[in-house]
């Protein structure tokens, strides 16, 4: 049997290629109805009041912080304290921004940002907060927003990998998350895009300033921006595949609870229990003897990645922000991402649980029903 990581063509969505063919028609390919429609349909399906749509994840994270916090007013004498276990999208984004990325450590059981971490980072040149919503799984949100209140800082959060986490405490009229809607998503465009969620109407106005070149049109620019909008081609399917997200986000989650059954015998193999709500971008587990159980169940037929194998101060563009973060650095030999997305079947899922069994001679329960 062969087993994709992830296979985009099992939820495709019917009715993609006629409205294509509608925005083509309408010739509405930057901004114009189709856009402006997801943008309405995702906030509020998001639970915020505004949504500001852009060409992709980074660029979110980036105009969000330049919207909340200005520009870093010389170039890493200010601080935002993210998590060292993520994409290099995030830090990025705080580069660009003009801030230096200081890295929290993380929880052992969840591999999310640490709170306590968080609070041992803050200095006086801390000006932000950005927790990233790792695998999918949301972060202590009230936590974090009790530290940045007490603080007086933002948190501006970077939800990429979770589309559709249910976040049930701190958000305020100062609340910020970023989206990306790279194809592999949970919510996944047929091309690049992201999204920024706001509820403070002054912040929306900012943001969709800086999107486009800093002011309402191209006349009259009010601060320095830059061209990042999210064409009419990928709202409208954007808008399309909204409808099935809770039956996609359902569907990861059932797969979810089958993988940690199905493996809850391999004494080798340790999955997450979050705490939280978590709607599984990636099903992440610890694995002993990690790149030896990889090339054995690639053997099997069976792709899987990890995520991610260096943090990101252990990559040289940043290795000048290193931190002190233990418990992240001890996972990175570990981690390993198992096939996941909507489609998978229950026979898949079992080949898998099975081949990780055989690997460790331990046996899984998969086929013990």
């Amino acid at each position: 049997m062969n087993v994709p990581f992830i296979d985009l063509s099992r939820n495709r969505i019917s009715g993609d290629i006629h409205i294509i063919k509608k925005v083509v028609t309408s010739m509405q390919f930057a901004r114009g109805s189709f856009v402006a429609k997801f943008e309405e349909k995702f906030a509020a399906k998001m639970g915020f009041s505004h949504c500001v749509s852009v060409n992709s994840g980074t660029d979110a994270l980036v105009i969000a912080i330049i919207a909340s916090i200005g520009r870093g007013v010389a170039p890493f004498e200010e601080e935002i304290i993210t998590a060292p276990n993520s994409f290099v999208a995030t830090a990025e984004a705080i580069v660009l921004a003009g801030y230096k990325p200081v890295f929290a450590d993380i929880n052992p059981d969840t591999h999310l940002v640490d709170t306590k971490s968080i609070s041992e980072k803050i200095t006086p040149k801390t000006k932000a907060i950005l927790p990233v919503h790792l695998y999918g799984q949301a972060c202590d949100m009230h936590q974090i927003y009790r530290i940045a209140i007490e603080k007086d800082l933002f948190v501006i959060e970077d939800a990429c990998q979770a589309h559709g986490v249910s976040i049930n405490a701190g958000r305020d009229e100062n609340a910020i998350a970023c989206y990306s809607f790279y194809p592999s998503k949970n919510l996944g465009a047929y091309g690049d895009g992201g999204a920024i969620l706001v509820n403070s109407l002054k912040l929306k106005e900012k943001m969709m300033a800086i999107r486009n070149h800093g002011g309402v049109d191209k006349n009259n620019s009010m601060m320095i921006g830059t061209n990042s909008r999210l064409d009419g081609i990928q709202a409208a399917i954007l808008e399309l595949k909204l409808k099935h997200l809770d039956d996609w986000n359902a569907k990861r989650k059932h797969t979810a609870i089958t993988y940690n059954y199905l493996l809850s015998s391999v004494d080798n193999v340790k999955v997450m229990k979050p705490k939280r709500d978590h709607v599984y971008h990636l099903f992440v587990v610890e694995a002993d003897k990690r790149d030896d159980l990889r090339e054995f169940l690639l053997k099997m037929g069976i792709n899987t990645m990890v995520h991610y194998p260096k943090l990101i101060y252990q990559q040289e563009p940043y290795a000048e922000f290193a931190s002190d973060c233990p418990v992240a650095e001890s996972k990175t030999d570990k981690i390993l991402s198992l096939p996941m997305f909507p489609g998978i079947s229950s026979s898949e899922i079992e080949y898998v649980c099975d081949s990780i069994g055989k690997f460790y001679k331990g046996g899984s329960n998969a086929r013990k029903k």
